[in-house]
């Protein structure tokens, strides 16, 4: 993803959720969920998930401003983040957003 002509490497894995968990509580995967009814979504949650993805690999540049580049920079960059994070989530369907596909053992 990129801000200010800078490519940025952002990681959403299992560390930086488990932080996010602690600091949103057992719904913060209900948070990441697109917003209902036409609410708006919770801003701090967006704005802590990139700050929380870009910290392994960009943690001297990981600020809000850094944040608000990127999400001006990149129409969906939230969607692209999720996506690029969880390859196998579904895109609604009858278990909704955010639902996991298993995969087969092998």
């Amino acid at each position: 993803m990129k801000a200010g002509g800078k490519e940025y490497r952002l990681h959403l894995g299992m560390s930086v959720l488990a932080d996010l968990q602690e600091k949103f509580g057992d719904k913060f995967d209900e948070l990441l969920a697109p917003p209902k009814d036409g609410k708006m979504p919770n801003l701090r949650v967006i704005q802590d998930v990139f700050i929380a993805a870009l910290q392994r690999y960009h943690e001297d540049e990981a600020d809000r401003w850094l944040v608000d580049d990127l999400i001006a920079e990149n129409a969906d960059a939230f969607g692209e983040l999720l996506t690029s994070s969880f390859p196998d989530v579904k895109e609604g369907g009858k278990d909704g957003p955010g639902a996991k596909k298993r995969k087969a053992a092998a």
